[in-house]
Protein backbone atom coordinates (compact mmCIF):
# COMPACT_ATOMS: atom_id res chain seq x y z
CA UNK A 1 0.00 0.00 0.00
CA UNK A 2 1.37 3.42 -0.99
CA UNK A 3 0.72 6.34 1.32
CA UNK A 4 0.44 9.85 -0.09
CA UNK A 5 0.31 13.24 1.55
CA UNK A 6 -0.43 16.69 0.20
CA UNK A 7 1.10 19.63 2.04
CA UNK A 8 -0.24 23.12 1.38
CA UNK A 9 1.89 26.03 2.52
CA UNK A 10 4.85 28.19 1.70
CA UNK A 11 8.48 27.37 0.98
CA UNK A 12 10.94 30.08 2.00
CA UNK A 13 14.60 30.23 0.98
CA UNK A 14 16.86 32.27 3.27
CA UNK A 15 20.02 33.59 1.61
CA UNK A 16 22.88 34.24 4.04
CA UNK A 17 26.07 36.06 3.06
CA UNK A 18 29.30 36.10 5.07
CA UNK A 19 30.90 39.56 5.05
CA UNK A 20 34.14 40.66 6.72
CA UNK A 21 32.44 43.53 8.57
CA UNK A 22 29.07 45.17 9.02
CA UNK A 23 28.66 47.78 6.27
CA UNK A 24 28.07 51.42 7.15
CA UNK A 25 24.97 53.07 5.61
CA UNK A 26 25.59 53.47 1.88
CA UNK A 27 28.77 51.35 1.93
CA UNK A 28 29.19 48.22 -0.17
CA UNK A 29 31.13 45.17 0.98
CA UNK A 30 32.16 42.01 -0.88
CA UNK A 31 30.82 38.76 0.55
CA UNK A 32 33.35 36.00 1.26
CA UNK A 33 30.79 33.21 1.61
CA UNK A 34 27.20 32.26 0.81
CA UNK A 35 24.68 29.71 2.07
CA UNK A 36 20.98 28.92 1.68
CA UNK A 37 18.50 27.59 4.23
CA UNK A 38 15.02 26.19 3.52
CA UNK A 39 11.98 26.63 5.71
CA UNK A 40 8.37 27.79 5.75
CA UNK A 41 4.99 26.56 6.94
CA UNK A 42 4.70 24.07 4.07
CA UNK A 43 8.29 22.84 3.94
CA UNK A 44 8.84 22.23 7.66
CA UNK A 45 6.11 19.57 8.17
CA UNK A 46 6.77 17.95 4.77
Amino acid sequence: MTLRAIVVGSLVMDLSFLVPKRPEPGEGVVATGFDTFRGGKGYNPA
